[in-house]
């Protein structure tokens, strides 16, 4: 073979590679979080995730352009505070955002436990008796947690509180043409509100299964009540379910339960017989304060 051919096949060879160059991965350039970052932009590690204290958002990426960039272009107010009256307002921040997380954890396991009770129709009351354990268990196996679990609110008056706000949820997206549009978050009462206005979508949603009815729905019109809805609707499609249900009512509604009213043992119900779970963290969001422990 002449040194010529040989000198091209080399180079064809090699174009290759030297044309797909290696795309960068994140995980690879190993980005941590600067603990000088915390008085320079405002920022802490959460989880291991870059969070705003101002705004209690995160940055996609953990790298300094794009925490500088969020602060130099959100936060240009903070840079009047210097020295030890910027440390001090960091600290500040970062004691209330923790803070705020514990109260958040301990409002959604006040929730998740009100729903296990409906679901094994056990009394409200035992809320009270649950938290007693968990303390109890908490002292002997990690003691510095009890103050945490001291926030957990499962009182009975807290634990038919939360059953409501899980009802609601449910029955929203079950029977969206029977809610009033000024119980429901201000987000959806717009597209619920046209939803209910519309006759013909009222007339497909009695004629229809109710996924085949959100199904139906305009994603450009009722996009925010479409999201939710593959999660929350509560759906009574066989012979079993309603002898489940009625073998809860009998198990719930009994001479032993004198205080259960209709409309508790309705949530009640709806709450122990759907099949989805309720959306814990929009339900959060929709609270204007998380519930104290009493």
């Amino acid at each position: 073979m002449e040194p010529a051919t040989e000198t091209k096949l080399s180079e064809e060879k090699l174009l290759p590679e030297m044309a797909a160059p290696k795309k960068r991965k994140i995980a690879s350039e190993c980005r941590r979080f600067q603990t000088r970052w915390e008085n320079e932009y405002f920022f802490k590690e959460i989880n291991r995730k870059c969070v705003c204290l101002i705004y209690n958002e995160d940055v996609a990426v953990m790298k300094e352009y794009n925490v500088r960039w969020h602060y130099e272009t959100k936060h240009q107010s903070y840079t009047s505070y210097t020295g030890a009256e910027r440390t001090q307002k960091v600290k500040q921040m970062a004691d209330s955002l923790q803070a705020n997380k514990i109260q958040e954890n301990a409002t959604t396991a006040s929730y998740e436990v009100a729903k296990l009770i409906a679901q094994h129709g056990k009394p409200f009351s035992d809320g009270d008796f649950i938290k007693q354990c968990l303390i109890k268990v908490t002292e002997i196996m990690c003691p510095e947690k009890v103050p945490d679990f001291n926030n957990v609110s499962l009182s009975r008056n807290t634990v038919v509180h939360d059953f409501s706000v899980v009802e609601k949820q449910i029955k929203l997206f079950s029977t969206p043409f029977l809610v009033d549009a000024e119980e429901v978050e201000e987000s959806l009462q717009l597209e619920l509100i046209e939803m209910q206005c519309d006759d013909s979508l009222k007339s497909q949603h009695q004629l229809l299964s109710l996924p085949e009815f959100y199904q139906s729905l305009d994603n450009a019109k009722f996009p925010l009540m479409r999201r939710p809805a593959k999660r929350m609707m509560s759906l009574f499609d066989s012979t079993y379910i309603c002898e489940q249900t009625f073998s809860l009512l009998n198990q719930n509604k009994s001479r032993l339960r004198t205080r259960m009213t209709d409309s508790h043992l309705c949530e009640v119900l709806r709450v122990s017989t759907t099949k989805l779970s309720p959306d814990m963290s929009a339900i959060l969001q929709s609270k204007g304060q998380h519930h104290c422990s009493h």
